[in-house]
């Protein structure tokens, strides 16, 4: 089996194709995700329309500081290159190829971000089931201490013995920013260090509010119950989204049980050791990988 330039140019366009789709999937997700929450927790324009508010770019140093992890972007990716190293030296210790074993390098240079992006999704969650209460409480507190940092801590107090100690640091460090550095630079931080959409619009609403005061008080009651409706019908979507995930996780599980079966056959075994079979290899895992991604992104923006 010999590597033709006719073959490796396919591998080429499928891997290209595989992610070109997954980017262009991602952007319209996003931009779909963007709208419905702007059009459930959006402030109201003068024709009664909602505002737009665009997400801001969120940089590695505001993803870190938004979860309370007191490293640098430097730090952390000097931990992806460490990891990476790492999965180097496992897959080739098995006795495995090179190919595989920068495969074992990509792998691990991703763990990083993944857990990043599991501990975003985690907090994104427990922020949004809180907020309903989080925005009734800040709401009833406004409109006995006007003043935007009194009211958000005494609301941040409140959850917190009410265990919803997530939201509840929230409230707190924008009491305190805004104490120091006023309310609209304050705002605009939490807007650009948080991953929860739902926080992000709470904030919008609490920037218009420091801006025009009282009346924007029944925009934060009526916002909290709109997140309501939205978040029981993510609950009644979780067991799609469940067996979205299945799905997308016995696919790969079957193409590794496939060539570890093929790998016993002495023709596979030598088919597997040349360059293009590492390399189909390499593409299949890749492939496998993006498809996965792509079912539980798909699943995770169902609600």
């Amino acid at each position: 089996m010999n590597a033709t330039p006719e073959i490796i140019g396919l591998l080429a366009a499928t891997i290209v194709f595989l992610v070109g789709m997954k980017l262009r999937e991602k952007r319209i997700l996003s931009s779909q995700r963007v709208r419905r929450m702007q059009e459930l927790l959006a402030e109201d324009g003068a024709d009664g329309t909602p505002h737009a508010v665009p997400p801001p770019k969120r940089g590695l140093a505001q993803r870190l500081d938004g979860l309370g992890i007191g490293i640098s972007p430097v730090t952390f990716y000097a931990i992806c290159i460490g990891m990476a190293v790492g999965g180097f030296v496992v897959v080739q210790s098995a006795g495995l190829p090179v190919m595989p074993s920068l495969l074992g390098a990509l792998a691990g240079s991703t763990l990083p971000k993944m857990w990043l992006d599991r501990r975003e999704k985690a907090l994104s969650k427990t922020i949004s089931d809180a907020l309903p209460e989080g925005l009734n409480t800040l709401a009833s507190n406004l409109s006995t201490f006007p003043d935007l940092k009194v009211a958000l801590g005494r609301t941040a107090e409140l959850l917190e013995s009410q265990s919803y100690y997530e939201l509840a640091a929230e409230f707190s460090r924008l009491a305190a920013d805004i104490g120091i550095m006023g309310a609209e630079e304050a705002i605009n931080r939490l807007r650009k260090r948080t991953a929860s959409d739902t926080l992000r619009f709470t904030a919008t609403l609490l920037g218009i509010y420091a801006a025009q005061g009282g009346k924007v008080l029944p925009a934060l009651e009526s916002r909290a119950d709109n997140l309501r409706m939205l978040l029981e019908a993510r609950k009644e979507a979780e067991g799609a989204v469940n067996d979205a995930k299945l799905a997308g996780v016995a696919v790969p599980v079957i193409m590794g049980l496939v060539v570890l079966v093929n790998m016993q056959d002495p023709q596979g075994a030598a088919a597997y050791s040349t360059t293009i079979g590492q390399i189909l290899l390499v593409v299949a895992a890749i492939s496998c990988y993006i498809g996965y991604r792509t079912v539980v992104s798909m699943a995770e923006n169902i609600g």
